[in-house]
């Protein structure tokens, strides 16, 4: 791997405390001459990135997806592939809550509405309604829509 500069951010296996031993980083975490940070929001006044880009806190990262932005060179500048615009004008660092968008679930149905026999079978929904396994009731995740992830810890190079 080539040696990371200020501002890179890395993902890894490695807690806080194992990364500062791996890095020979200072036991206390210090803006001023820690190397790496976690990625939890901690302010980042006094390390070179806060004097080079003017940010003031690491990113928090914790349980989330990070979202590659599409204009690589500024705001201004020409989006190379117009379908894949950041949505709402997303500059770097910009947090977006979750969401699931307006979308529909369509299947056959009889003149009278309801289901076609053989098509709703076949799209694994039972004959006549049944009870739901998973509702937002007992559903400890009812908020969350997600892809399958695997979990790790995100780290930000704030000096060289």
């Amino acid at each position: 791997m080539p040696t990371p500069i200020i501002g890179h951010v890395i993902s890894s296996f490695l807690d806080c405390d194992h990364l500062i031993t791996a890095t020979g980083d200072p036991i206390v975490i210090n803006p001023a001459v820690t190397k790496w940070i976690p990625c939890d929001g901690r302010s980042i006044v006094g390390s070179q990135l806060a004097l080079q880009s003017g940010m003031t806190h690491a990113p928090d990262l914790r349980g989330k997806f990070i979202r590659g932005l599409n204009q690589i060179y500024g705001i201004g500048e020409p989006i190379l592939n117009q379908s894949q615009a950041n949505p709402q004008n997303m500059q770097i660092g910009a947090y977006q809550e979750d969401r699931v968008g307006s979308h529909s679930h369509p299947f056959p149905t009889n003149d009278d509405g309801t289901p076609v026999g053989g098509a709703h079978r076949a799209l694994g929904y039972p004959k006549k309604p049944g009870p739901s396994v998973a509702t937002a009731e007992n559903d400890n995740d009812q908020r969350e829509t997600r892809p399958k992830n695997i979990s790790v810890y995100f780290y930000l190079r704030i000096n060289p």
